[in-house]
């Protein structure tokens, strides 16, 4: 699996940088990104934390640690720049960019990183889950932006070309495949796999595209994933 996982990021990390027209570890997957991170600045910590103090002192120690990653990993003005004159869509997470028929762009909006009470290397171990679960994605950490001095990350995916089921729709399929659904604090929809324990969390038709007959997450929380995934 640890070999899989290894040569598969290779691969990818390989086309994007010939994509991009860049050399060395840029841009790469998610958690090889976490990886090379923690090796140079960390190890950091993730969720959960013993009280909330502990979370914000260690998010601040992340952003900080992010911005003195800016020298190997920080984006090109040029390149924000034709980021930014292409937005098509934005939330609260990220704001979303397409400047090609292939890739959708993803800059993270300060100060959240995904969900609320998530830290960067949350936010980085979400994408790399769901970088393994939907292998069509081929989700790549593309560097670090510094903007009114706060870090964000860029990430790319690939574009996928279909349309957002209809709720009852997304619900029948699910149950259909054996999730069934999921209630807790969070107060997101979520869905879990009675057999696997895996579960979709964040799970509305918005993350989802229907591509053929496959039902695409694009942005759903993979939790619980197994590590022979």
């Amino acid at each position: 699996m640890e070999n899989r996982d290894q040569e598969r990021g290779e691969n990818l990390q390989s086309k994007g940088a010939k994509a991009h027209g860049r050399t060395g570890s840029r841009p790469c997957p998610p958690q090889l990104f976490s990886n090379l991170w923690d090796e140079a600045l960390g190890p950091f910590k993730a969720k959960p934390f013993t009280s909330d103090l502990a979370l914000v002192d260690e998010c601040i120690r992340q952003e900080a640690a992010l911005m003195e990653f800016l020298p190997e990993w920080g984006i090109a003005n040029d390149l924000l720049r034709e980021l930014k004159s292409h937005r098509v869509a934005g939330g609260a997470e990220h704001h979303v960019f397409v400047i090609d028929p292939k890739r959708v762009w993803k800059q993270t909006i300060y100060p959240r990183w995904g969900f609320i009470r998530d830290t960067p290397k949350d936010y980085l171990a979400r994408l790399a889950a769901l970088d393994l679960y939907a292998e069509e994605l081929e989700i790549l950490v593309e560097g670090i932006v510094l903007e009114t001095g706060v870090p964000s990350l860029i990430t790319s995916m690939a574009y996928i070309h279909g349309r957002h089921p209809q709720p009852l729709e997304l619900h029948e399929k699910l149950l259909s495949d054996g999730w069934e659904r999921a209630s807790d604090d969070s107060q997101l929809l979520a869905y879990r796999h009675p057999e696997t324990k895996v579960v979709l969390r964040d799970a509305h038709p918005g993350n989802f595209i229907v591509s053929g007959k496959k039902y695409v997450p694009i942005d759903v929380a993979i939790e619980n994933l197994p590590p022979a995934f």
